[in-house]
């Protein structure tokens, strides 16, 4: 067994996940390597006797200047560090995986959503040594997750091959089955309980941080962060208008979200105002809604002061039933949008999207072929060889 997977872990919901995925991995002779920078995560996963690396600041022989790629990491773009020690944390992950490639071969990286710095690294590196890579996301559908070998959002290899999907033709029973599934099964997000839930483990990475010489990614002062987490909790947005009979829909997104800040020209405020003037234009009413795991209590607040005075609603209603009785949907690149395909609502992205070329018979395809049928949350439930060898096989959907 000389063929080995790495699996980086950022966060403790991806521990959850990602350890379902070690005895499949093994029951089709692979070796299974965990690396983190968080200590809380290090000791779970060694308590568990697995394979694990620990991310450390090593001293540097030279220092590669990446500034140019690490303006997009989404971990610059929510300030949780500078460029400089961007740069810093680049070369010391480029460090520790040129120690560990001396040990091994690596043939896969399963990286989650790969827009931070440490996630940069590690894709910088197996391009350049030849590792496969499989980024992962949440679909927003159901039991389901997002799998591809570039990237996610528009960064995947989906979004420039969106033709792919029309090589396999779902039929309408094994659709509506899907669709009636999942709509019975829809609610508040699972992703936005977890928005103002108060991480204690931070106290255990801190150690990991002051004396096991990790590195740290995440440089913002965490009793601020745990501050804001608290503010949050305390507070909440209320409706302030009543909803026209006629009315567009426009969804916000996660302020500090890599869809957001990466695959946009266009952030919350600059989308409200261009599509409150098409609405000027038609004489209707403009309908806004929070996305339900926003964490930022100001930007809740200034999203407030930014609308008074104008015809635009803020609501809290069930997103289904705001999507089922606008006339149009605006998104900037947000899942709501495919949620508004599925109800064949007229959409406009003003962003950049994976979807932004489906059809609705791409869309089948995507939702009941393309998407891997594992719940991300569903933490007892062990992942099986079928969707493991698709996740690893993922590419033939581009190569045949």
């Amino acid at each position: 067994m000389n063929r080995t997977v790495l699996i980086y872990i950022d966060v403790m919901e991806r521990y959850h996940f990602f350890v379902r995925f070690v005895d499949a991995l093994r029951e089709l002779n692979y070796r299974v390597i965990f690396v983190t920078n968080k200590f809380s995560i290090y000791l779970l996963l060694k308590r568990k006797f697995y394979k694990t690396i620990l991310l450390k600041e090593y001293p540097l022989d030279r220092e590669e200047d990446h500034t140019d790629e690490l303006k997009k990491s989404l971990s610059v773009l929510n300030r949780y560090h500078d460029l400089q020690t961007a740069n810093k944390i680049y070369n010391h992950v480029l460090k520790n995986l040129e120690n560990l490639l001396y040990k091994m071969t690596l043939e896969y990286f399963f990286i989650w959503n790969g827009s931070t710095t440490i996630a940069k690294a590690l894709d910088h590196f197996a391009i350049e040594n030849k590792i496969q890579r499989r980024f992962f996301e949440i679909s927003n559908l159901g039991a389901k997750i997002f799998v591809d070998p570039q990237g996610v959002n528009a960064q995947s290899l989906l979004a420039k091959n969106a033709d792919v999907l029309d090589r396999i033709k779902i039929d309408d029973t094994t659709f509506d089955q899907w669709y009636q599934v999942y709509y019975q099964s829809k609610g508040v997000p699972k992703q936005a309980a977890n928005a103002t839930r108060i991480p204690f483990s931070f106290l255990v990475d801190w150690f990991g941080f002051t004396f096991f010489n990790m590195i740290r990614e995440d440089r913002r002062n965490p009793l601020l962060v745990l501050y804001k987490k608290y503010k949050l909790k305390q507070g909440t947005v209320t409706e302030e208008k009543s909803i026209d009979k006629t009315y567009i829909f426009l969804p916000l997104q996660v302020s500090d979200d890599s869809q957001l800040k990466i695959n946009s020209d266009i952030d919350n405020f600059g989308a409200i105002e261009k599509v409150y003037e098409y609405c000027k234009k038609k004489n209707i009413q403009l309908v806004i809604k929070l996305h339900p795991a926003e964490t930022n209590f100001q930007f809740k607040e200034s999203i407030m002061e930014f609308i008074g005075g104008k015809n635009i609603v803020l609501t809290q209603k069930n997103i289904e039933e705001l999507i089922h009785k606008a006339c149009e949907i605006f998104v900037i690149n947000s899942t709501v949008g495919v949620e508004a395909m599925l109800q064949k609502k007229k959409v406009h992205i003003l962003g950049r999207s994976y979807y932004q070329d489906f059809t609705y018979e791409r869309l089948k395809s995507y939702i009941c072929a393309y998407l891997v049928d594992i719940d991300y949350f569903m933490r007892n439930d062990k992942v099986d060889k079928v969707m493991m060898e698709k996740i690893l096989y993922v590419d033939k959907w581009y190569h045949g």
